[in-house]
Parts: C-alpha cells; structure tokens; sequence
C-alpha cells in the first residue's frame, strides 16, 4: 500500500481485515458523514430584513457607495461627479433620508453630485 497516501493509507492499513473494497466504501460513507454533519450545521441564513445592504453606485470615473442597515438607517459615502445619477438612483431605492452621509475628500469625482443629494433628502449627520 502507499506510504505517502496520508491518512487514507492509515485508514485503510488499521481497517485491512475489511478487504480493500469494503474500505474504501467505509471511508466514501465516512466522508459523506462528514460533509452531511458540516451542512446540517451550517446556520439559518438571514432575512431581507436582517441584512446589510451595500450599493456601489455606477457614477463611472468616481465612487458613490450606498449602505442600508437593518435597523432602517441609511448611510452615503461619496456621490460621485454627476449631479443628478446618485439622487436618482437613491429616490429609486424608496428612499428619503440619510442617517449619514460621508465625503472622502473634496475632489469633483467623489463630491460633485453632494449637494443635489443634501438639497433633495433629509440629512442626519454629515
């Protein structure tokens, strides 16, 4: 048998008096034990509700990203260089306020559509 077979070789060494083919179907069932015990425990995955929301905005050249919480907050880094395509896109989403709303930093591509989006919701903290 093959020394550098790892644990099977073990496995089937210590379980020889099955017989090869009885072996290798103990460690197959063995195997699909395993994987079946892994996925029984796996947990529930979440409700709509329950999960974080993240929209990274298409506003070509810049960055606009807009995350929504489960607990209904809503926050916007950045609003890309276009005026209006971070407020349309955030009305489409049903929204009407902004629990936070973050600028990286003052350059056209990241800031240039801010003030519609300040104009048209309300603005928690900025």
């Amino acid at each position: 048998m093959n020394t550098h077979g790892g644990v099977r070789s073990v496995m089937l060494r210590g379980a020889s008096w099955l017989g090869k083919a009885k072996c290798q179907y103990a460690v197959l069932l063995l195997t699909l034990l395993i994987i079946a015990a892994s996925v029984i425990t796996l947990p529930v995955a979440a409700t709509e509700s329950e999960l974080v929301k993240v929209h990274f905005i298409d506003v070509g050249q810049g960055d606009a990203i807009l995350i929504q919480f489960p607990s209904g907050q809503n926050m916007l880094i950045d609003a890309g260089e276009d005026e209006n395509t971070v407020a349309t896109y955030i009305a489409s989403q049903g929204i009407t306020r902004l629990d936070h709303v973050i600028a990286t930093h003052p350059h056209a591509d990241h800031i240039g559509g801010m003030a519609k989006v300040i104009k048209t919701f309300e603005i928690g903290k900025i």
